[in-house]
């Protein structure tokens, strides 16, 4: 392993100075970012898996859906469709993914979920189709600049050490 990281070590300089630069690109506002009309909550992570997103997703829809008109929208990871999909209770994982169908298995009609792996154009779907929304959780979105949500859940994993870990829980 320590030979294939010795390898990968210069990449890591490329793909720091792409990401810095497309923040940058964000920053200076060239990159326009779309803020979601609508009450919004990003749930996102900083570490692959493992760190309860859907957990927290179901944990948000469970406290609200009552009293709102939710939509969950999610990339769809591991589907093997592309673009914008309405889940539906019938739906298959190949199509949808395995968490939406979930989601979407639990609530059934209680709420409406939606896969897109282009966030923007999502929400504004979801918001032609279904005017009256007025929550949309967004599931692993944390990384994504293009649409900015109202309110942002970053998980990330826990440690029992607390110098290795910022915090199992932060909200921002």
């Amino acid at each position: 392993m320590s030979k294939l990281r010795f390898l990968l070590f210069p990449f890591s300089f490329i793909y720091g100075f792409v990401t810095l630069f497309r923040n940058k690109l964000f920053d200076w506002g060239i990159f326009k970012v779309y803020e979601i009309p609508v009450k919004s909550i990003c749930v996102g992570n900083l570490s692959v898996g493992g760190t309860g997103k859907s957990p927290m997703v179901i944990k948000l829809v469970e406290e609200f859906h009552s009293q709102k008109n939710i939509v969950v929208l999610s990339r769809g990871y591991g589907r093997k469709t592309k673009g914008f999909l309405w889940v539906e209770s019938s739906g298959r994982t190949e199509d949808v993914g395995d968490e939406p169908l979930q989601v979407k298995l639990r609530f059934k009609e209680k709420i409406v979920v939606a896969v897109c792996e282009d966030r923007v154009k999502g929400v504004k779907k979801i918001l032609e189709e279904y005017p009256h929304t007025d929550l949309i959780i967004l599931d692993d979105a944390y990384q994504h600049r293009w649409v900015k949500a109202g309110f942002t859940i970053l998980l990330t994993s826990f440690s029992s050490n607390p110098e290795s870990s910022i915090a199992s829980f932060i909200a921002i």
